[in-house]
């Protein structure tokens, strides 16, 4: 048996993200269309003889109870019913508070990486139970690839696999705190509509790597709370809105712009001139080995 495993823990960017009412639990009633990129962390799991679960980081990110590749191993450590040693190394690569998922990501590695090494006590029903413990995007990245998420985000379907597209992320250098905006968005919308139905003109857009169309069906129902909390986001918008089809992820800051063409994105990148920018192509798979 293995004793240790290296995984890459993707992005995501939103494509599609309408919010409805805040439900009993304290999440909200969601409908997102999800799509995992190349840009990943890098997960060193490690099986080892002691009891504990040690953590090293490379980046800027909790090191304590804070962060989500421990709690993933104590709620894997729950799952299965036993004690469990590990050492897990954490390498940054996807920006903290960026609406990239990355934390999500990082716990999903984790999971994965544990039973791996393990021999897979868990079975694919139970692991997704155990991702949805831990957050509502973390059951996604289980799977990758393009996806439509219901519930808080809990329930994921696959979709069929996008054309080859590419995208620039742009961070304007600073974090949002999800709950934050989430918070903002109670505050102007104290009676919002249900979340309503993914567009079709989105997913056969994707399907066909038609970008115009996918452009007509981008929306993000958090992107007014943001633009509250940070309101230098909404001329960089605007801005990023004339290059093309694009848009924000997740509850942000980053903003996303979507081509066929790497290097007209390459070249978008270094003109608009932001803290940090990567340039990705969209990805068909989850969290996995290397």
């Amino acid at each position: 048996m293995r004793k240790k495993l290296m995984l890459e823990a993707p992005a995501k960017v939103n494509l599609f993200l309408a919010v409805g009412g805040r439900r009993p639990d304290g999440y909200h009633e969601v409908l997102t269309l999800l799509q995992a990129v190349e840009l990943c962390d890098l997960i060193v799991v490690e099986l080892s003889s002691s009891t504990r679960i040690e953590l090293e980081v490379e980046g800027d990110v909790p090191r304590d109870e804070g962060n989500l590749c421990l709690r993933a191993a104590r709620v894997f450590q729950e799952r299965i019913g036993r004690g469990l040693g590990a050492r897990i190394g954490l390498r940054k690569r996807i920006p903290v508070g960026a609406g990239l998922g990355g934390g999500s990501s990082d716990a999903a590695a984790v999971l994965l990486g544990l039973n791996l090494l393990l021999g897979e006590p868990l079975k694919r029903e139970e692991l997704e139970g155990a991702a949805a413990e831990l957050g509502s995007d973390v059951p996604f990245f289980l799977r990758g690839g393009t996806a439509v998420a219901e519930g808080r985000g809990e329930r994921v379907r696959g979709l069929s696999p996008a054309e080859e597209i590419w995208v620039l992320l742009l961070n304007p250098g600073f974090a949002l705190s999800t709950a934050d905006v989430y918070r903002e968005f109670d505050r102007l919308n104290p009676s919002p509509l249900p979340p309503g139905i993914l567009p079709r003109g989105l997913v056969r857009g994707l399907e066909k790597g038609d970008l115009e169309e996918v452009g007509d069906h981008i929306r993000n129902d958090l992107i007014e709370a943001a633009l509250r909390l940070a309101p230098g986001l909404g001329s960089l918008l605007e801005k990023l809105g004339r290059e093309g089809p694009g848009g924000m992820s997740g509850s942000g800051p980053t903003l996303f712009l979507l081509s066929r063409d790497e290097e007209a994105l390459v070249r978008t990148g270094i003109k608009m001139a932001f803290p940090w920018s990567s340039v990705a192509r969209f990805r068909e798979k989850g969290v996995a080995p290397l």
